[in-house]
C-alpha cells in the first residue's frame, strides 16, 4: 500500500500554499472592507447625532426667544392694559349711573297718578279726588317709592360688581406680571449661562528686605 504523506508535508506543497495565500488574502481584504464600513458607519452616526443635537438646540433657542418676546410684550403693555381697563370700567360706571338717574326721573311723574293693577298698567287721575282716590294715589306713591328703592339697590349692586371686577382683574394682572418678571429673569440666566468664576484673592504683599550696600563695604576695604 502507498504510504500516506505526513500532514505537515501535505500542506507544504505549492498548490496548497498558493490556495492558502489566496484565501488568507481574501479574508484580510474582507476584514479590511468590514473595518472601513464600520468606521464609516460610526462617522455617519456621530455626524447625524451632532446634527440632531444642533437641530434640537436651535429649536429650543427659538422657543425660548418666542416665549421671551411674548413675555416682554406682556410686561411692556401691562400698564397700558390697566389704564384701558380703568377707562372702560369708568365708562360703564358712568353709564350705569346715568341710566339709573334717567329711569328714576322718568318714573317721578307716576307719583301723582293712579295705576291699574292689570298689565300693562294704565295711569289715570280723577277730576275730583275723593277719600278713595286719595288713598289710591298714596298707595301708588308708596309702591313707586319701593320700586325706586329697589332699582337704586340693584344699580348700586351692579356698580359694586363692576368695581370689584376691576380690582380682581388688576390683581390677576399684577400676579401675572410678577410671574412674567421671574420667567424673564430665568430665561436671561439660561441664555447668559453661568457667570465667570471668581478670581483668586491677591496674595498679601511681602515687603522686601533692603539689600546691603556693597559700595560701602568696598569703600571700607579700600580704606
Amino acid at each position: 500500500e502507498p504510504s500516506r504523506p505526513e500532514p505537515q508535508r501535505a500542506y507544504e506543497s505549492d498548490p496548497v500554499r498558493a490556495r492558502s495565500k489566496r484565501m488568507f488574502g481574501a479574508l484580510m481584504g474582507h476584514l479590511g472592507r468590514a473595518k472601513a464600513t464600520l468606521e464609516r458607519d460610526e462617522r455617519v452616526a456621530k455626524q447625524e447625532s451632532k446634527q440632531r443635537e444642533a437641530t434640537l438646540r436651535i429649536e429650543a433657542e427659538r422657543r425660548t426667544l418666542r416665549e421671551a418676546s411674548t413675555l416682554e410684550w406682556k410686561a411692556a403693555h401691562g400698564k397700558e392694559i390697566d389704564k384701558r381697563d380703568e377707562v372702560l370700567t369708568s365708562l360703564r360706571l358712568t353709564e350705569e349711573r346715568l341710566l339709573h338717574v334717567s329711569w328714576a326721573k322718568s318714573r317721578e311723574c307716576l307719583a301723582r297718578v293712579i295705576r291699574t293693577k292689570t298689565l300693562p298698567s294704565l295711569c289715570w287721575l280723577p277730576k275730583r279726588h275723593t277719600a278713595t282716590t286719595e288713598a289710591l294715589v298714596a298707595s301708588a306713591r308708596d309702591a313707586l317709592a319701593a320700586e325706586l328703592a329697589a332699582a337704586a339697590a340693584a344699580s348700586e349692586a351692579r356698580t359694586r360688581e363692576l368695581e370689584a371686577g376691576l380690582g380682581d382683574r388688576k390683581e390677576k394682572r399684577k400676579r401675572a406680571a410678577e410671574h412674567t418678571t421671574s420667567k424673564l429673569a430665568a430665561i436671561s440666566l439660561d441664555r447668559l449661562g453661568p457667570g465667570p468664576a471668581p478670581a483668586d484673592p491677591p496674595e498679601p504683599h511681602q515687603p522686601t528686605s533692603r539689600p546691603d550696600r556693597d559700595d560701602d563695604d568696598d569703600d571700607d576695604d579700600d580704606d
